[in-house]
């Protein structure tokens, strides 16, 4: 595990006073305060591709896990340094502790935030640094990670948190399912539907035909030419000759009998 360390130009101004019958007696008691300032530093272990690594892990993963997350934080973290061209911070000195309240730097693609303390008589540190991503910030705000130094002055201890970074992404995976489902919902073409005036594109003859239905096209086939008046047809002439010749052979009966009568 690589620890932060620091190259480059610094400033430090501190005015302060102390009394003390003992070395340590006095250190314990000084008190005062100042201010520090950071030219052209670097930042070893501190590699603001963090970021893009682990917003490629993210996307890879079937599910957000904390802890692989965080593993995959301090290996990017080690990959680089981080270039900050200046900084000023400002210290106050109390009881032997020098305190750095806040420093905020602008560095290259990520913004620094420090703040810490250093036990002079102990030679202890433990301090706290920010590291904020360019990218946007969504309802969980910036993507940040924090690297704790706690320890030795000489080789204190590095602690990882991810937890701002994880809520970042958490609702940046939100924010991307939400963006596909709009796009989805602006993909789908809405059914055609029937207009009391010009009918379904299908009536009009510009859209999908419809299926035929029995009933509705019966009633729109065209009507056919009604029929002719009826004839009425006289009887054959075969039958109207034979009538006659009955009736003529009945009105010479008659005759004949009239004539036996008159004899």
């Amino acid at each position: 595990m690589r620890h932060v360390r620091f190259r480059g130009g610094s400033g430090l101004k501190v005015e302060f006073e102390g009394n003390g019958r003992s070395p340590r007696a006095l250190v314990g008691s000084l008190s005062g305060n100042g201010t520090v300032s950071i030219e052209g530093a670097k930042f070893a272990a501190l590699d603001p591709g963090v970021f893009a690594q682990a917003m490629r892990a993210a996307d890879q993963a079937a599910a957000l896990d904390a802890g692989k997350l965080a593993a995959v934080a301090r290996q990017a973290l080690d990959a680089g340094s981080l270039g900050v061209p200046h900084g000023d911070g400002v210290l106050t000195m109390t009881n032997g502790q020098v305190r750095m309240t806040t420093m905020v730097a602008r560095a290259e693609g990520a913004e620094l935030t420090a703040t810490g303390a250093i036990d002079i008589g102990s030679g202890q540190i433990d301090s706290r640094i920010v590291l904020a991503g360019g990218q946007p910030g969504n309802a969980a705000g910036r993507p940040e990670i924090a690297v704790t130094l706690r320890g030795p002055l000489s080789a204190p201890a590095r602690a990882v948190d991810v937890s701002r970074l994880t809520g970042w992404l958490a609702f940046r995976a939100v924010e991307q399912q939400a963006k596909k489902l709009e796009a989805i919902e602006r993909g789908r073409v809405p059914f055609p539907q029937a207009s009391p005036d010009h009918g379904t594109p299908a009536e009009s003859g510009t859209g999908t035909p419809r299926p035929r239905t029995i009933g509705t096209d019966a009633a729109a086939a065209p009507r056919a030419a009604p029929l002719p008046a009826p004839i009425e047809l006289a009887p054959p002439p075969r039958v109207a000759r034979a009538a006659k010749r009955t009736a003529s052979a009945g009105d010479q009966s008659a005759d004949g009998r009239a004539s036996v009568l008159t004899t």
